[in-house]
């Protein structure tokens, strides 16, 4: 199998350098790795350069003319390295890295196995933040080794954490396309996987293929004598979560989802420390753009 990794990054090099040192010093080498910057402007190019990245004749280093955002990226990544003849490709972020030598050399084992009888393939690394704790959890929990038993023979089946070591084959490519672009943040991972799902994808995390992402921020408030869980981003990014999963959810026909993602968005909105109006009217015209499936770049960041 040709294989190429896709990483987009966005002013993140420090962090896009300790992956490229991971990603090049793999047991099992990907024959290709496509970085495509967004438009970044923390010097990244000159950065790589600095660390003489370019003398490494698979490194393919994209510069876009615009912001597309993570969802863009990931298109334009996927497009291109299809484009290229690749059998697979690997999907991630500048802000994560594989844990070891052979997480490449599990995961693309497993996929070998796999496109024996399904060729239309989904796959992930196993994605973990700490040795104790999962980056975006499985199932709901967050214990990695709670997760790993979850797995049968060294594979949790039908759950993944994309684009985090995410491996898709070119069939999967050919049948369903690239990611959606138009998503611009936030969404697109979930609306890959969708559509995977229904072409009838094998989905499933590979357990021994370990893969680092920084765990995110957890905020906690005391509301009423219960202690809740809220996490609220900058606005502009609070309209494209609800616009883009109302989408996606409309499209489903899984309406009731729609509506407890608006209240938990505005329930999050009045509990934590942030700018609650504007917050607000940015909640409210996502849900009404996802309701009109209304997609592309609406606010800028």
């Amino acid at each position: 199998m040709k294989t190429a990794g896709v990483v987009v990054t966005y002013n993140r090099k420090e962090l896009l350098l300790e992956n490229l040192k991971m990603l090049v010093a793999q047991t099992v080498l990907l024959d290709k790795i496509i970085i495509v910057d967004n438009h970044g402007t923390d010097g990244t190019r000159e950065f790589l350069e600095e660390n003489h990245c370019f003398e490494n004749d698979t490194i393919q280093y994209v510069y876009l003319p615009e912001n597309i955002g993570g969802a863009g990226g990931f298109e334009t990544g996927t497009k291109m390295a299809y484009e290229q003849g690749y059998d697979c490709i690997w999907l991630m972020d500048d802000d994560g890295k594989p844990v070891n030598e052979k997480c490449f050399e599990e995961i693309i084992s497993y996929a070998r196995h796999v496109h024996a009888t399904n060729p239309k393939f989904m796959l992930n690394s196993f994605v973990t933040g700490s040795d104790a704790s999962m980056s975006f959890g499985i199932n709901g929990t967050y214990d990695v080794e709670k997760v790993r038993g979850f797995a049968v023979d060294g594979i949790i089946d039908g759950q993944i954490n994309p684009f985090n070591g995410t491996l898709i084959s070119k069939e999967l490519v050919r049948e369903i396309g690239f990611p959606n672009g138009s998503f611009f943040i936030k969404g697109d991972e979930e609306d890959y996987t969708v559509r995977a799902r229904h072409a009838g994808a094998k989905i499933a995390t590979v357990v021994s293929s370990e893969y680092h992402h920084p765990i995110l921020e957890e905020v906690y408030v005391n509301f009423l004598c219960f202690r809740m869980k809220c996490k609220i981003e900058a606005p502009w990014k609070e309209y494209y979560r609800v616009r883009n999963r109302t989408v996606i959810f409309i499209r489903e026909h899984k309406y009731s989802k729609v509506l407890r993602l608006f209240l938990s968005r505005v329930k999050d909105t009045f509990l934590s420390d942030c700018p609650k109006i504007e917050t607000l009217k940015m909640i409210f015209k996502g849900l009404h753009d996802g309701l009109h499936k209304k997609l592309g770049i609406e606010v800028k960041p």
